[in-house]
């Protein structure tokens, strides 16, 4: 099975941080998105972390490690939106619906400053068994 991890620093912004602003700071944050997982991509590449080829079916499994100051944090507050279009757009992804990712969330252990461990698993296709996803 193949496997790709991805560290990029810091953490998605809450939803309340990307919905809570007019469009030009979502296109920030997206910018943003786009730099940070760039470079982790980049990173990954140059030490073997990943293979270059693109996940068609993947399980996609977020850990963010926050810092020990950081509230109690929802899980689902933090969707990783931006990120994951951006991992499409480095090639690490075929596409983010549904039939070509599933989703995983996790919080870490704590961290000095905080970061996202991404995790690329290859699965098999279910709809060739007749399973929906």
């Amino acid at each position: 099975m193949r496997r790709a991890t991805f560290r990029i620093d810091g953490v998605p912004p809450s939803l309340n941080t990307w919905r809570g602003g007019d469009w030009r700071r979502q296109q920030g944050l997206r910018e943003a998105a786009r730099r940070a997982v760039r470079a982790a991509v980049i990173l990954a590449r140059a030490t073997g972390a990943w293979d270059g080829r693109p996940f068609a079916q993947a399980r996609v499994t977020w850990v963010y490690h926050f810092t020990a100051r950081t509230h109690r944090t929802d899980p689902t507050n933090r969707v990783p939106k931006f990120y994951e279009d951006a991992l499409v757009a480095a090639g690490v992804l075929a596409d983010d619906d549904f039939r070509h990712v599933e989703l995983v969330l996790r919080r870490g252990a704590d961290a000095p400053a905080a970061w996202t461990e991404v995790v690329v698993e290859e699965v098999a296709d279910d709809a060739e068994d007749g399973a929906a996803r």
